[in-house]
């Protein structure tokens, strides 16, 4: 792969994301391949991960800016709803994580 410059990076990001360009249509307005338009854009893909209560939580409080207090919003309440749902109400039999020297077993 070709060495790119900075300039072209950011050009790249810029025509991809802000403008919504293909990559066809970035590597004909830029000269350059597709393979490395690709290698530019592939890294900064965005991961979607799983919601979890404690991103939609609200954490700071308004006047004092301080992280002390956590406020369930809805978002955060259905989520918690949805992982209780889903988890299983069967208990583990524990017995025999207890070990017995003398026992008759």
């Amino acid at each position: 792969m070709a060495k790119i410059s900075n300039t072209k990076k950011y050009a790249i990001l810029y025509l991809h994301e802000s403008q919504k360009k293909s990559v066809e249509d970035i590597s004909k307005e830029l000269k350059i391949t597709k393979t490395v338009v690709n290698s530019v854009i592939e890294p900064t893909k965005t991961i979607e991960k799983e919601d979890k209560t404690k991103n939609v939580m609200i954490r700071q409080t308004a006047g004092k800016k301080s992280n002390t207090v956590s406020i369930m919003t809805h978002a955060a309440s259905q989520i918690s709803d949805e992982h209780i749902k889903n988890m299983s109400n069967t208990t583990q039999d524990t017995s025999s994580f207890i070990f017995h020297p003398r026992s008759t077993k």
